[in-house]
């Protein structure tokens, strides 16, 4: 069966269904019926491309983590950040606008500032005291 989807477009599917985005997330995105999003990821041609990309990613990623261990060692605060994002230890701030208004706070900024600055994760305690020496003032959320 042929598609009458733009190959562009194709890819533009193959992509974000190869990053984990799923079917319905990739149709309302891309402006296609979920159906056509699952016919264009079930094709031959798609599943021996996402073969073909799954290979090459899995042959770098020995490679990626050998390079990110190699900066958190060097205390690069960007892919400190990344990777506490990534393993889900800091949380980004959209999501923190979505928390209840009881949640206790937890420092997350002054946190990863402390560890750039003495190379240890702190207290609680120490993060507090270590954000009111910080130059940045933090971030509130408005009231609507």
């Amino acid at each position: 069966m042929t598609l009458r989807t733009p190959v562009t477009k194709q890819v533009e599917v193959t992509a974000l269904y190869l990053s984990g985005h799923k079917e319905r997330e990739i149709g309302r995105q891309l402006g296609l019926n979920r159906e056509t999003v699952r016919r264009i990821i079930s094709q031959q041609e798609s599943s021996i491309l996402l073969r073909g990309y799954r290979e090459a990613v899995m042959k770098i990623i020995p490679h990626a983590l050998i390079g990110a261990y190699e900066l958190v060692k060097r205390l690069d605060r960007r892919m400190i950040t990344d990777v506490l994002y990534g393993t889900r230890v800091l949380i980004d701030r959209r999501e923190t606008e979505e928390t209840k208004p009881d949640q206790e706070r937890t420092y997350d900024y002054p946190k990863v500032e402390y560890f750039a600055k003495y190379g240890r994760w702190p207290s609680l305690e120490e993060a507090k005291e270590f954000e009111k020496t910080m130059d940045i003032e933090p971030l509130v959320k408005k009231e609507s």
